[in-house]
């Protein structure tokens, strides 16, 4: 009988015991949680950004000759010129159709560039009123060599 009352008061403390441990542990992690609430939000953030950046990374990677041309000519043109269409040959023919203050200063900018070569106007070029500003409309082409193959 005695051993069994050592048994009942053995079952008594650990009961009392793991109470007492799971009780510690609950408020230990309420004063946790804030923290690792923010700390994986921030992990999530930072996979996210991992993501974007290894998209990013293989788009300039794999970026295509027509890229390479379209920053070419942004860096080209004026602000006041636009270009209304581009076309690009697989022999590396470029026709182009645009409007700009100046369609010869356009056709000069764009023979100085590397890469570009025997730029001229094809066509005529057609003088048109936008508000108080003249505008030339104007079709030209050259031969461009990229600085990379054509995918």
């Amino acid at each position: 009988m005695l051993a069994l009352l050592f048994w009942i008061a053995a079952g008594v403390v650990f009961l009392w015991r793991t109470g007492s441990a799971v009780r510690s542990a609950a408020a230990e992690m309420s004063i946790l949680e804030p923290g690792l609430d923010r700390a994986l939000a921030v992990q999530r953030d930072l996979h996210r950004a991992e993501q974007a950046l290894a998209t990013l990374a293989d788009a300039v990677a794999h970026a295509s000759v027509d890229t390479d041309l379209l920053a070419l000519l942004t860096a080209a043109f004026p602000d006041s010129a636009y270009l209304v269409s581009v076309r690009r040959s697989a022999a590396g023919i470029v026709t182009l159709a645009g409007v700009a203050p100046s369609a010869s200063r356009v056709v000069a900018q764009l023979d100085t560039l590397p890469g570009v070569h025997n730029a001229a106007l094809r066509g005529p070029v057609t003088r048109e009123a936008s508000g108080a500003a003249i505008r030339e409309r104007f079709a030209m082409a050259f031969e461009w060599r990229a600085s990379r193959p054509a995918p």
